[in-house]
């Protein structure tokens, strides 16, 4: 029998069709999970529904995420559902299916072919249909924009997939009146950006400064690129091969239709390189090798005999000996190697947070998603604190609720630290790049005042907070955020070099360590540098403290109220030859008239480079709420 050359049609067919995706579904529901970050976007969303704005922390207006169509689609189903976790999980697999169902009937050659898929991109598929369907007409044109306008606003990197195929619709679409189909198809996107500018302040997601800040050399940045392919083609090889074949096969067989769906491959797989990758094993590789998968179910296959089941055979072989195979997925995922990051600083975060998020693992004693995290976040939201900062914002944020203000030191959320430079340039990860929280910040967060020692950096968070959280229709913030956007604030932006490496609150250092405890034991702070700082969480008057610090070094203690230094105190290294911490007792020396502090910051002054503190406790202490 001749290959199929047209869509797939019959009622053999759609039997087949409809088991592929109940098959495809089955895999995806064994497969399902959610993250930490997905619980960024849910806190926006949340605030959203009940009357904070599209905002992370309530009163500032920052994008904490990177995709808005699919915020506002879940926020439509959130309004009924009130609940994240099964919301997401349903709405990932209902369109899921529908791009496995279109790509099916309306793109690929064959139902044999179309059984490649396996990935939810819905939109490229849409897309691809259009394209491939029908004649080059203006209506077509619009259609196109339109969809590509679409992917764009739920990813905005998204635009290199799309850009190659909508440039040659436009020429390859004869008539006039193209440019205004384009720009009126085009209009979701420019919409937004313009909401954006308005609303935000600025034209993109707040993670872009974050990245575009760090200060990672790109050759540096291109290396961790390059090692995101590595680790691909070491636990999932066929990802990498079914992308190559596709573009192989289009170079191969001359296919000149698809070929500006390769150059989209190929500018977005450069990309990849240029960003550093991702720390999320093959997340960055998903859309490529759908794309991939669009261009060989173009190729018709035969509709029996060798020609039909060798290519699926191999695929079937590929997916079941790949060390990671969502076929063999089960509620043990994530207790074996799964759960841990490599030396490359990629992880594999199904495995990661399966065994706490996978839907497998649901069960009617527990509450989903069921990681700890969760439960540090309602434990803040039970202290009353009002100011707190982390790494790992997503679960903690959202059961913290909106009434926490929560700084993160990734600088994903934060305006401020987004702008800022990487704490260490020897010690990142790729998307997990840790500010220094400057002097005076989180007093400013807690009490609405100014309060950043830096001068320089003072006044750039002043123009910036304007921008974020002061009146959208102003003359003034216009003329600031223009100003923001070109730069001309930047030459403010610094970090003073007498600042500290690590900011911890009082509440985690507090437990006393006993004498002799080795230096380096699990609970210590390792200092570098810059120290540390310990935030008390109201203004405090203590006459002595207790600390626990290694014995052969030498430190000095710097009391803060606000942005004033108001008091030292030296230590000096120990010379009697014991190992492990050191237990003192010292009086707290503070300028006549103050007698309080806020925070104190421990810096190493001399020694053997290996600095560290055990324990920080005040004696005697009195508060006084700010």
């Amino acid at each position: 029998m001749a290959p199929d050359t047209g869509n797939v049609n019959g009622r053999s067919q759609l039997v087949l069709i409809a088991v592929l995706t109940v098959i495809f579904s089955v895999i995806v529901l064994r497969s399902a999970w959610v993250c930490d970050d997905a619980y960024i976007s849910f806190r926006t969303i949340d605030n959203f529904v009940n009357g904070y704005g599209l905002t992370w922390n309530t009163g500032e207006r920052v994008q904490a995420y990177t995709n808005p169509l699919w915020v506002f689609v879940t926020a439509a189903v959130y309004v009924f559902s009130g609940e994240f976790y099964y919301t997401s999980i349903f709405l990932s697999l209902v369109l899921s299916i529908g791009m496995v169902v279109i790509l099916a009937r309306k793109v690929a050659l064959s139902v044999q072919s179309a059984a490649l898929a396996a990935l939810s991109h819905l939109l490229l598929v849409i897309f691809a249909a259009v394209y491939f369907g029908g004649q080059r007409t203006p209506r077509r044109l619009f259609w196109l924009a339109l969809i590509a306008a679409l992917g764009m606003l739920n990813r905005l990197d998204t635009v290199l997939l799309y850009l190659p195929a909508l440039v040659a619709a436009f020429f390859g679409t004869p008539g006039g009146g193209r440019i205004k189909r384009v720009v009126l198809g085009m209009l979701p996107i420019i919409g937004w950006e313009v909401f954006s500018l308005i609303y935000y302040g600025f034209p993109f997601p707040n993670t872009y400064y974050a990245k575009l800040k760090a200060g990672i050399p790109a050759a540096d940045l291109a290396r961790q690129g390059l090692m995101y392919y590595v680790d691909t083609l070491d636990l999932d090889p066929l990802t990498l091969i079914v992308i190559a074949a596709g573009i192989v096969l289009v170079w191969v067989g001359r296919k000149r239709d698809q070929v500006p769906f390769v150059l989209g491959m190929v500018l977005y797989l450069i990309y990849i390189v240029r960003i550093g990758g991702d720390f999320m094993t093959g997340r960055f590789f998903a859309a490529p090798l759908l794309v991939s998968v669009i261009l060989l179910s173009r190729f018709g296959l035969p509709s029996k005999g060798i020609g039909l089941w060798a290519p699926l055979g191999a695929v079937l072989l590929l997916s079941l000996t790949s060390p990671r195979s969502p076929l063999l997925a089960d509620q043990a995922y994530g207790t074996g190697d799964e759960g841990r990051g490599s030396n490359r600083g990629i992880a594999d975060e199904r495995g990661f947070y399966y065994q706490s998020t996978g839907l497998l693992r649901d069960a009617r004693a527990r509450s989903m998603p069921d990681h700890w995290w969760i439960f540090k976040g309602k434990q803040l939201k039970a202290s009353g604190q009002t100011v707190a900062h982390d790494a790992t914002i997503g679960f903690r944020g959202y059961a913290a609720g909106p009434l926490v203000h929560i700084v993160d030191e990734l600088a994903l959320a934060d305006p401020l630290l987004s702008r800022l430079p990487a704490a260490e340039l020897d010690d990142w990860r790729i998307g997990h790049v840790r500010r220094t929280i400057p002097m005076g910040y989180l007093v400013t967060c807690r009490t609405g005042i100014n309060s950043i020692r830096d001068s320089s950096l003072a006044e750039y968070y002043e123009h910036l907070h304007d921008i974020i959280a002061g009146p959208i229709w102003s003359w003034q913030r216009t003329l600031k955020v223009a100003r923001m956007n070109l730069g001309l604030f930047d030459n403010l932006l610094s970090i003073d070099e007498s600042s500290y490496d690590l900011l911890v609150p009082y509440a985690d250092v507090c437990s006393p360590k006993q004498r002799g405890t080795v230096w380096n034991r699990a609970g210590n702070l390792i200092l570098k540098p810059r120290g540390v700082m310990i935030e008390m969480d109201s203004v405090v008057s203590s006459l002595t403290v207790e600390l626990s610090v290694d014995h052969n070094d030498s430190y000095e203690l710097v009391y803060w109220l606000g942005v004033r230094q108001v008091g030292a105190t030296n230590i000096a290294m120990d010379l009697i030859p014991e190992l492990g911490l050191r237990v003192d007792t010292i009086e707290v020396q503070i300028d006549q008239g103050v007698n309080r502090f806020d925070g104190v910051h421990i810096r190493p002054v001399d020694g053997d480079d290996r600095y560290s503190v055990g324990h920080f406790r005040l004696l005697g202490v009195s508060d006084e709420r700010p």
